[in-house]
């Protein structure tokens, strides 16, 4: 919690009704309404209280990226997991846009003919950050018939934590393709199938920032959440993350790997939709 935001809720506490909290936000003519009207006669009061309670409670504050043990790869793997799924408020803002992709083409319809996808980054902002490796797995009436896996030259050091969690160095991507020829390559492969992956906003939201940055024609593909599937269909595990679901399967493939990911999507893929058609019968 920050300590400004606990100075405005002990305002909005003891002295909401004359609008305290906001002089101490530099909101001087709101504060000036609420001095005049008690608050609005008490409702809003109530409101503010709730919203800044709910806003400490949720509020994503500054993470740092770096675990206290930089040896310890099981740090770097849940400290990273944590991030993937409640990365900070800031990200999300500046991905906001690229994330309309992911909004605007987002499925329910669970089909047979689809595309597992999934990338690894040199972090978690689409607009400042790279992508490393995609890794993609074509099924046709529910079988696999292409894969598509290629590191990414990213024309920059990779960070020693990128290194620990991934194991992709920077000597395997030296001699690369770049995104200009990769990514045409990717969205070539992937037709006009519906697009699967975990947690989805984060890696379309990449996806758009480089369909952008390179000029390309926008994808039209629709897209399915198997986070939100596992939410769903899932609710007896501790949480959704894919590391975690991966452990509760009891699946062995590695982490943090574009390919050995996709593979564990399209399980938790295939399990959601049996699941659904099994509550259909």
């Amino acid at each position: 919690m920050k300590k400004d935001k606990i100075i405005e809720l002990l305002c909005c506490i003891f002295g909401g009704y004359f609008g305290l909290h906001w002089f101490v936000k530099g909101k001087i003519a709101k504060g000036i309404l609420y001095f005049f009207t008690f608050g609005l006669f008490g409702i809003g009061w109530i409101v503010d209280t709730i919203k800044i309670i709910t806003d400490l409670l949720k509020r994503d504050t500054k993470i740092n990226i770096e675990p206290k043990n930089n040896n310890n790869i099981d740090a770097i793997n849940n400290h990273y997991e944590k991030i993937s799924f409640n990365y900070s408020i800031s990200f999300q803002q500046k991905c906001e846009k690229e994330k309309s992709l992911y909004r605007s083409t987002k499925s329910r319809k669970l089909v047979n003919d689809y595309v597992v996808f999934d990338l690894e980054t040199t972090g978690l902002d689409c607009n400042q950050n790279k992508i490393i490796e995609i890794g993609a797995l074509k099924y046709k009436n529910n079988e696999l018939v292409d894969k598509f896996n290629l590191l990414i030259n990213p024309k920059e050091k990779l960070e020693s934590k990128i290194i620990k969690l991934t194991g992709i160095t920077d000597e395997m991507l030296k001699n690369c393709e770049t995104i200009e020829t990769i990514l045409p390559k990717f969205i070539n492969f992937i037709e006009d199938l519906t697009l699967i992956a975990h947690n989805g906003s984060f890696d379309l939201g990449f996806i758009e920032s480089n369909i952008n940055k390179l000029k390309l024609d926008m994808i039209e593909n629709k897209n399915i959440d198997t986070l939100y599937l596992a939410r769903k269909y899932i609710p007896e595990s501790e949480n959704h993350k894919l590391e975690t679901l991966k452990k509760k399967f009891k699946l062995n493939y590695g982490s943090h790997r574009a390919l050995e990911d996709c593979y564990v999507t399209n399980y938790i893929y295939q399990y959601c939709k049996n699941k659904k058609e099994e509550q259909n019968c």
